[in-house]
């Protein structure tokens, strides 16, 4: 073969592995910086030829290096067919320059790293407790701030740090109205959210095992709890989306309700699969709870909270006793001649759900060979569905292939 560029890096040692496992481009730099199994940080330029080699304080290169046991092997470089096998110098701490991070990574089961853009390594900090979830938030494409969830016992803390490493603030995971979710809470995953007049952060909590989550909006500097949205069923996020007539932005997610099955009006029929869901939240809708609202028998999951307003709601039910309705994925259709946006809503059973800017579906369809079309092939498929916006209810039933739903 006569690759434009390639690269082969040879072990260091002959139990340790040179696999590179991770990659980062800096295109503004015009370098890449390769990171391979055994710790070593390889920068080239854009062609894979190699500049130097930074060998982490912490990794098992440098263990070796530092027992005497490493081998340093010429790397073999290739370009147009020609065969090269170069010496690649080495960086050391002292003669590193660090730039702004760009990437944090758990070390260790309590402790959590940051690199920059070459790989170097900026900061290292140790935590009292397991670490999960570390985050680098964006904006604008630029660091702001790391976020990472850290558990001590069977309670777990949010905290965030600044890019130097250093603690701001931190945050325990826990309901509000805690009702019959049951612990142990933990944060998941977090976005920093331009909303266009502010920004704050959003992060998940979820109870335990349990099915209910709840969406925190929480201030970027000082941890303080803006509002939180409850929902019987996990939600995961899409994405923040603008172009609705005004400077504000919305947050986009998706997935299932598992309380919303047992609304007879939209699942006339008993099922143990839940309904999916897609939801798009303002930065002034993190109050109260979603559909069914604690209204049904048995399904009190937050009985003492107000209905949530968001500013758009679809609950789509099981189309029979054996399929799942959750919401897979979501991707935005181009824009139409009005401007207005259109989002396709992909269902596990194989439905998929064509909807408005306020999520109103417009359509149904099915993909060949899945549930919902082997099923219409005996029978039409009808779906059923609850919309709101800014908490005012329909209920609506799509056929599939239909335009406009009846209410």
């Amino acid at each position: 073969a006569t690759e434009i560029a390639y690269l082969a890096i040879p072990p260091i040692h002959p139990e340790e592995d040179a696999a590179v496992e991770e990659f980062q481009v800096d295109t503004v730099a015009g370098t890449i910086t390769l990171r391979c199994a055994d710790g070593r940080m390889f920068s080239t330029d854009a062609r894979l030829r190699p500049r130097s080699v930074f060998i982490p304080s912490d990794c098992v290169a440098h263990d070796r290096i530092e027992a005497g046991e490493a081998t340093n092997i010429p790397v073999l470089y290739i370009q147009g067919g020609v065969e090269e096998y170069l010496a690649v110098p080495q960086d050391t701490e002292e003669s590193v320059t660090l730039g702004a991070i760009e990437l944090v990574e758990k070390v260790n089961e309590s402790t959590l790293a940051a690199y920059d853009g070459r790989g170097h390594r900026v900061w290292i900090k140790s935590f009292a407790g397991a670490i999960s979830y570390p985050r680098l938030l964006r904006s604008d494409g630029e660091p702001r701030l790391v976020l990472v969830s850290v558990a001590r016992g069977d309670e777990q803390e949010l905290t965030a740090l600044n890019l130097g490493g250093e603690e701001l603030w931190t945050r325990k995971a826990t309901f509000a109205p805690s009702e019959s979710a049951e612990g142990p809470f933990r944060y998941t995953e977090s976005r920093l959210v331009d909303w266009g007049d502010r920004e704050s952060i959003v992060a998940t909590v979820i109870a335990g095992s349990w099915y209910q989550c709840a969406f925190q909006s929480i201030d970027p500097a000082s941890g303080e709890l803006l509002g939180a949205y409850y929902h019987p069923g996990h939600l995961k996020f899409e994405r923040e989306i603008g172009g609705f007539g005004d400077s504000s932005r919305r947050l986009l997610l998706y997935g299932s309700n598992n309380s919303a099955r047992y609304d007879s009006e939209l699942v006339p029929f008993e099922t143990k699969y839940h309904c999916g869901t897609v939801v798009l939240l303002g930065q002034d809708d993190f109050h109260g709870q979603a559909f069914p609202y604690s209204s049904l028998p048995g399904r009190d999951d937050w009985s003492d909270l107000e209905h949530a307003t968001e500013r758009a709601y679809l609950a789509v039910a099981p189309f029979s006793e054996d399929s799942d309705a959750t919401v897979t994925s979501l991707t935005l259709a181009p824009r139409g001649v009005g401007g207005e946006m259109r989002i396709e809503a992909r269902l596990e059973d194989g439905r998929i759900v064509m909807l408005d800017e306020n999520l109103e579906p417009e359509s149904v369809h099915l993909i060949l060979d899945q549930k919902a079309e082997v099923a219409n092939r005996s029978r039409p498929v009808e779906s059923r569905f609850v919309h709101a916006v800014d908490g005012v209810m329909t209920r609506l039933a799509l056929p599939e292939g239909a335009l406009g739903g009846t209410k």
